[in-house]
Parts: C-alpha cells; structure tokens; sequence
C-alpha cells in the first residue's frame, strides 16, 4: 500500500513539473520580416494611380521583396528585440545595413516601461515612455502553428486605420512580441499588417541561447519621450503627404 501511495506521489509530482516545463519565461526567437517593396512604392503615389519615373526606376533595380532577420531575447519579464541581417538572396541595391544596425526595441515589463532606438534617414532617435496600451480583439475559433506552438489570433488598431493581425502564444509567458507589439496573454510569435504589405514570423525558438546581457534599455541623455518625436514627425507628415505617413508607421510601431 505504501508503494503504492508513494508511486502515485511521484506520478502526480512529475505531471506538476511536466505542466510548469510547458509555460517558458525565458527564451530567444528569431523572427523574420518580409515586406513587399512594390506595393510598398506603389502606396506613397500621390499622382492619381499613375506611376513616376522614379517608382519605375526603383522597382527595375529592386527586389518584389525586402526579407530581414531580428533576434527576441527575453528572460526575467523583460525583452529586447534588435536587428540581426538581411538575406542576401533578396537583397536589393537600395537596402543599406546601416538603415538597420543598430535598431532596438526594450520593454521592461515589471516597471511598464519601454525604449526604443531606431535609425530614420541617417538620423537617430531614441525615445522612451510607457509600454503602449494596445486594445485588442481575439478572433475565435481562428488558430495556427508557428515554430511549434500552438496560436491564437488577435487584432487590434494603430494610427486610427492601420489593422494589426497577431498570433500570440500562451505556452510562452512574457506578454511581448516583435517590434513595439505587446498586451496579449502569451508572446505574439506572427504578425500581419496589410496596410504596410508586412509581416513577421518567429522561425527558430531556443531555451538555452538566450543572450541575457543583451537585453540593455538604448535609452541615455538624449532620449525623448515617444509623444515628442510623434508629434515632429506629424507635422512633417501634413507636408509630405503619404510617403512620410507610413514612414510613421513603421517607425512607430
């Protein structure tokens, strides 16, 4: 009878640490961004649908698609998520490393606050505020697998218009994803967003690569608050027309 007990003992034991072995608050991802350059080009047309010589000329020495590589590291409830390479199969004459080294987004979870440094026209900007209140919206019944988990999916709105489509994972426990994106119940391993012909896709999760000195705030003396650079950028945005709106979006994202 002893055995007995006991051998159900170590049963119910081992199911307790399989189950907290299957939630993971510490991990690296690398996720990849694909965007489309043509459409990208063809929505800054201010001319009526009619497409210019420099569009022309841009698209006869592009690739249809810009693919780049960035690398998740999160452990102790904070993140960082930076730039890690271009794939040099669809690398275009117009692509610069420079645009890209460098670029971090930081979220310390435990104090609800962010920085993020990102290079805009050889400028760069660092800024730092509160971690964004996203309002999402699950969408039932819609799920699919990403890099081995099991996902949900969500929405929500930036910019007024710009639609957010996420799969978010709850096996995963920070409350984090790629870019500026966070607030859903689980880490977000999949984004689209068509407004900016976008998308991010985790493809490789590692439990043992994590590099933890890495996961540093850019944040120093010349940091801004987000609220500040956002409204720099919104009136050169009234002058500039399309092409300068989406640059917002991407930068803010």
């Amino acid at each position: 009878m002893k055995k007995a007990i006991t051998f159900i003992s170590l049963m119910i034991a081992a199911k307790i640490t399989f189950a907290q072995q299957l939630f993971i608050d510490k991990a690296y991802i690398e996720f990849e961004v694909k965007t489309n350059n043509y459409k990208t080009i063809d929505s800054w047309n201010d001319n009526d649908g009619q497409e210019s010589s420099w569009q022309e000329n841009f698209k006869s020495n592009s690739n249809k698609y810009t693919i780049s590589y960035y690398d998740f590291n999160f452990a102790d409830n904070k993140s960082s998520y930076v730039f890690k390479k271009l794939d040099e199969k669809n690398r275009s004459r117009w692509d610069n490393d420079a645009a890209y080294e460098g670029n971090n987004w930081y979220h310390d979870y435990n104090t609800n606050s962010s920085a993020f440094k990102r290079f805009f026209w050889g400028t760069e900007f660092v800024f730092t505020d509160s971690i964004k209140d996203l309002k999402w919206k699950m969408a039932p019944n819609e799920s699919r697998i990403i890099a081995g988990f099991n996902c949900r999916k969500a929405y929500t709105v930036l910019f007024d218009s710009v639609y957010v489509f996420a799969f978010y994972t709850d096996e995963i426990t920070i409350s984090g994803g790629p870019v500026g994106l966070n607030g859903l119940p689980g880490m977000i391993l999949g984004v689209t967003v068509p407004r900016m012909f976008s998308s991010w896709i985790a493809t490789k999760i590692s439990l043992t690569n994590v590099d933890e000195k890495n996961i540093v705030s850019p944040a120093g003396k010349k940091s801004k608050t987000r609220t500040e650079i956002l409204e720099k950028f919104m009136k050169k945005a009234e002058e500039d027309g399309k092409w300068m709106q989406r640059n917002i979006w991407n930068l803010f994202l």
